[in-house]
């Protein structure tokens, strides 16, 4: 019993494991927006800067705190990718703000 019970993983590796796994593929699941994005200032005209600019601030934050108060290697980077994406999203969206406003005609 003791050869098959040290060889098995802890619940908190099996939670760690399925955190990194589970984290990055969510960081995956970005990748059809961004491409949405990419293809149609209308997609990027109907998305919400303060939604999507809260998401990368809150995102920050657990960068921070992965990186500074755990020191969890694997958080650090799965929260990176994360707000990393978020960022591009954030990027995408202000950057078509931007030029509608400078398509506006000036105000008469």
């Amino acid at each position: 019993m003791g050869y098959w019970h040290a060889a098995m993983p802890t619940v908190e590796t099996a939670i760690a494991a399925a955190y990194a796994v589970s984290g990055l593929a969510g960081a995956a699941l970005y990748l059809p927006q961004l491409r949405r994005l990419l293809a149609s200032s209308e997609a990027r005209r109907a998305m919400s800067l303060t939604a999507w600019g809260g998401w990368l601030a809150m995102g920050m934050v657990t960068v921070a705190y992965a990186a500074v108060v755990l020191g969890d290697g694997a958080m650090t980077a799965v929260s990176g990718a994360n707000a990393g994406f978020q960022l591009a999203v954030v990027s995408l969206v202000a950057g078509q703000r931007v030029r509608d406003r400078r398509a506006r005609p000036p105000a008469a």
